[in-house]
């Protein structure tokens, strides 16, 4: 795949924001496909490998690139066509990703983004989502752009995405992600004037109302020794056992229940076709099944806490 850096119309969306154009021919096989991306970050620095993983469906099957499962992996998991089509299994895909979305509050994938803010007036700088990279940050002096944007200097904060550059999961950085400015004190005696006669130790994210404003790369990815990352397994695991719940058609009332209340199956008696289920647990659960439940819980977002 020749890359052109025809910025912004064409495969360069914009800094660090790129798009594989690519068509498959007549001949292509279907299934599962990757791409390869291969770049540096700064000139002579390692080259850094990131792959992501797509499905190539017949004509008509309305794929989308929004999804953490592929159609190819629920085949590769015994679903066949006479179970469901390509096109029906890319739809519940979608809607199985977004049911994940609703209930865990995050998002699994990395999404280029502009977060708008309200400034802390602290060093400390909180954001609602996973940090992957950071790429801008300009900050609204008042309640109006005509009254000045200050550029914040990369150097003078740190981004807390220590999951990605170091592999750090203890504290994880995506259960409190935040953007940090220096201070005296974290530069053991190395004073600098950053602006004006402002020193470090007077930076602070200035208060005010959606007056902060950040461009990167955000999502809630696992550490896979990329830059960043992937969607968690579990996630990709749960997306498909959603699917597979999904896959009888709602008329079909009878495969629908099996398929829903199999969990709950303690015992059955094929010659009376009888059989007993384990009472519901309705409390602090969402489809009932714990082993969709359990994971959904664990990758829930954390309370967002704040006062008037």
């Amino acid at each position: 795949m020749n890359v052109k850096f025809a910025w912004p119309a064409g495969d360069k969306l914009g800094t660090g924001h790129f798009v594989a154009l690519w068509a498959p021919l007549a001949s292509e096989a279907t299934g599962a496909h990757e791409v390869r991306w291969h770049f540096q970050v700064t000139a002579g620095a390692p080259e850094q490998t990131v792959r992501e993983r797509f499905d190539v469906l017949l004509e008509g099957a309305g794929s989308s690139p929004f999804g953490y499962a592929l159609v190819s992996e629920l085949r590769e998991e015994g679903v066949t066509a006479a179970d469901a089509t390509d096109a029906r299994l890319s739809r519940l895909v979608q809607l199985a990703s977004k049911y994940v979305e609703l209930v865990t509050g995050r998002f699994f994938e990395p999404r280029p983004m502009t977060l708008t803010v309200d400034g802390s007036g602290g060093r400390i700088q909180l954001l609602g989502h996973p940090v992957i990279a950071v790429s801008a940050v300009k900050m609204f002096v008042g309640m109006f752009a005509e009254f000045g944007v200050l550029p914040v200097v990369p150097s003078f904060f740190r981004v807390y995405n220590r999951h990605l550059t170091q592999g750090l999961l203890e504290p994880d950085d995506r259960e409190n992600p935040r953007l940090e400015f220096f201070h005296w004190s974290d530069l053991l005696g190395v004073h600098s004037t950053p602006a004006g006669h402002l020193g470090l130790g007077s930076l602070v994210w200035l208060p005010g109302v959606q007056n902060v404003v950040i461009d990167g790369l955000f999502g809630f990815t696992e550490p896979d020794g990329t830059a960043v990352g992937r969607t968690p397994e579990l996630i990709r695991h749960v997306t498909k056992l959603l699917v597979m719940r999904e896959i009888p058609k709602m008329t079909d009332l009878t495969k629908r229940e099996e398929r829903q209340k199999r969990w709950r199956l303690l015992g059955e008696r094929t010659r009376d076709q009888g059989y007993n289920l384990e009472a519901l647990r309705l409390q602090g659960s969402f489809t009932g099944d714990p082993e969709i439940d359990n994971v959904l819980v664990a990758f829930q977002r954390p309370a967002q806490l704040g006062g008037a």
